[in-house]
């Protein structure tokens, strides 16, 4: 059974100095595989302040960590849950144990297809002070599906630009100004991938998440960089 395409269930963002964040509240399919994206302004930086990421809609074992990173004056983090039967309806909450600001996030999810047995196969990571970046696992299949989110700051009026061959599926940001912070999520079926137009300090990362058993092999890629140019 070939991997879903991701669709966005919600993105935004806020300026505030705060301990948390909230989405919207969503309603996702029932035995999703769903993944929260988000970025965050902090000095010193630190993308292990984390204390917890939790949903109103039932989930089979909670949120798990994939990954997290600092680099400059910016924080990103991926998240992932796999929704029950009948999940509902509700928010996703992250809080943490001090006061963030800039914050932006996507939320979306795969409805099928993803081995809930084994989601993580293969990882890459990489940063940059540069405006684009490049990230690729050391190997994909044809059939592979790659599902990437990316997180910039100090953006101005700009938008992080998808890299050649990728879909954006949504991006939403914190507003604030020319110290912007905005998520985007984009998918292909590349083993290298790029972004553009990001701040002066990006983290990429990539999981490579297997298709569901007896299908043919193939991957789903969740990659989340964040950036920022400016610290608080």
């Amino acid at each position: 059974m070939p991997i879903a395409t991701p669709t966005n269930l919600t993105s935004g963002g806020d300026a505030l100095t705060s301990t948390t964040f909230s989405t919207a509240s969503v309603s996702p399919a029932a035995n999703a595989l769903v993944i929260i994206n988000f970025g965050y302004g902090r000095t010193p930086p630190n993308a292990g302040v984390v204390n917890s990421v939790t949903s109103g809609f039932a989930t089979v074992a909670g949120w798990t960590l994939l990954d997290n990173d600092s680099v400059s004056n910016t924080n990103n983090a991926q998240y992932r849950a796999l929704t029950t039967g009948t999940p509902g309806s509700g928010t996703v909450t992250v809080d943490w144990s001090d006061s963030e600001i800039r914050k932006s996030w996507t939320l979306d999810q795969i409805s099928s297809g993803f081995d809930s047995t084994n989601f993580t196969v293969e990882t890459a990571q990489n940063t940059t002070t540069s405006s684009s970046m490049l990230a690729s696992l050391v190997d994909i299949g044809s059939s592979n599906l790659g599902y990437s989110a990316a997180t910039s700051a100090a953006m101005g009026s700009s938008t992080i630009t998808p890299g050649t061959g990728e879909t954006e599926i949504a991006e939403g940001n914190s507003g604030g100004g020319s110290s912007i912070n905005g998520t985007q999520s984009q998918y292909s079926s590349q083993l290298e991938h790029g972004w553009g137009t990001l701040g002066t300090g990006t983290s990429g990362h990539v999981y490579e998440i297997g298709e569901s058993t007896g299908a043919v092999a193939a991957a789903l890629i969740i990659r989340s960089l964040a950036a920022t140019g400016a610290g608080r």
